[in-house]
């Protein structure tokens, strides 16, 4: 995989979101773009503003995603909407690793349905 040149998100933008009713101002946060020869663009991006449910988090909730792989045509089906651009991406580099390691290995994948149905699979399966 490679940085991607052709993708309409770039590092450092940050954008709205359709979130899900729970959620106040959901945000996300471009931090790399890569390109796949099979899978297409891979969004990095870290999310704020989202309440999601979880017994093991202070408050049981937790309002921030440091790193989340996206396909980037689910992205544009999350209705997307450019607030900045030129924001300071913080040091995601140890969460992508994390995920980087078991992609190689067909372990891991990414999210492809629009980022509000993410969201709620995702506490779904964290809250089972």
């Amino acid at each position: 995989m490679q940085a991607a040149t052709t993708s309409k998100y770039h590092p450092g933008e940050e954008y709205s979101f359709e979130g899900r009713p729970a959620d106040d101002q959901p945000r996300f946060l471009v931090l790399k773009v890569d390109a796949h020869p099979k899978l297409g663009n891979i969004v990095h991006i870290s999310i704020s503003g989202v309440r999601i449910k979880n017994a093991q988090a202070p408050k049981g909730i937790f309002d921030h995603v440091q790193h989340f792989p996206m396909a980037e045509p689910a992205l544009d089906k999350s209705r997307a909407k450019l607030l900045k651009s030129g924001s300071i991406v913080p040091d995601f580099q140890s969460a992508y690793q994390e995920w980087r390691k078991p992609f190689d290995q067909g372990k891991a994948g990414i999210w492809s349905a629009p980022l509000a149905e993410c969201l709620q699979a995702m506490e779904q399966s964290i809250n089972r």
